[in-house]
């Protein structure tokens, strides 16, 4: 298993072309084949810029869904709280419904112990004490009453308040989840820039064919005019050693000629050849 020289993710070499996580090109290069040293650095720059650009998105996606998990799980304690809240607050305004009621029965039972006093003189003075006894449990729970009206006012507050980070929660996860996708906008873009740089490798990859066919067809013409070159220059050897032959054999001719014209006696002397040969 080999991984991919941008994300890491492991793959087999032969069975993919491309990395399934960031699109890479994976295709190998051919066996025995050394790619030259200009095209090779401008390789290995693509590689670390890709590198650094995917690790620095994936940093920030993870940064940012982090935030977002964090967002959403105070989120998620706000709403819990705001029931809690609702609890509460049905408890109070139940339990202040029952205090009303209470004290709605003692005003009845003040009226009922006010009209047998009027009724009853004799029973004037142990009646009052009664009804100083039910005003002073009257004050206690309108005491009480105001206590729950009050704790019931700072739940409302709480819950205002509560509401006001819920909102605030809702707009930092908008602005979170803007984020995430300005970010996956980017890794597409990313994306994109990666197959157009593997579109110019595949290109550079049809020059090179290109330039090894010429290359070959150079070499092979280069050969042939070799060939071509030495074959001349045995045929030229060998016509240079025939003229040298011939002329050689036309000496040889001259001299025998010469000596078959040499005067036998001195009447001829001073005439020239048959020939015209001196």
């Amino acid at each position: 298993m080999e991984q991919c020289p941008i994300c890491d993710t492991k793959f087999t070499t032969g069975k993919v072309n491309y990395c399934s996580t960031c699109g890479w090109d994976l295709t190998p290069y051919p066996i025995g084949f050394q790619l030259p040293e200009y095209f090779a650095q401008r390789e290995e720059e693509k590689i670390y810029w890709a590198r650094k650009l995917w690790q620095k998105m994936e940093s920030q996606l993870g940064q940012y869904k982090s935030e977002l998990s964090q967002l959403q799980f105070q989120l998620s304690e706000a709403r819990l709280k705001r029931v809690e809240l609702e609890v509460q607050n049905r408890g109070l305004l139940s339990q202040t419904q029952w205090l009303n009621q209470l004290q709605s029965d003692l005003q009845t039972q003040k009226k009922e112990l006010e009209e047998q006093l009027e009724n009853s003189e004799y029973n004037r003075s142990l009646l009052q004490s009664i009804i100083d006894k039910l005003e002073a449990e009257n004050k206690g729970i309108l005491c009480r009453i105001e206590g729950v009206i009050q704790q019931y006012y700072d739940l409302q507050t709480q819950e205002e308040e509560l509401e006001k980070e819920l909102k605030n929660s809702e707009h930092n996860r908008s602005l979170m989840q803007s984020k995430i996708d300005k970010l996956e906008a980017e890794n597409r873009v990313f994306l994109s820039q990666i197959e157009g740089l593997n579109q110019q490798y595949s290109d550079l990859q049809t020059q090179k064919k290109e330039l090894e066919e010429q290359l070959n067809l150079s070499h092979y013409k280069s050969f042939h005019l070799q060939t071509e070159k030495e074959r001349l220059e045995g045929e030229r050897k060998n016509f240079v050693s025939k003229i040298e032959q011939l002329n050689q054999e036309l000496s040889d001719v001259k001299k025998k000629l010469s000596k078959l014209q040499e005067p036998k006696d001195g009447k001829s002397k001073g005439k020239k050849d048959m020939w015209g040969i001196d």
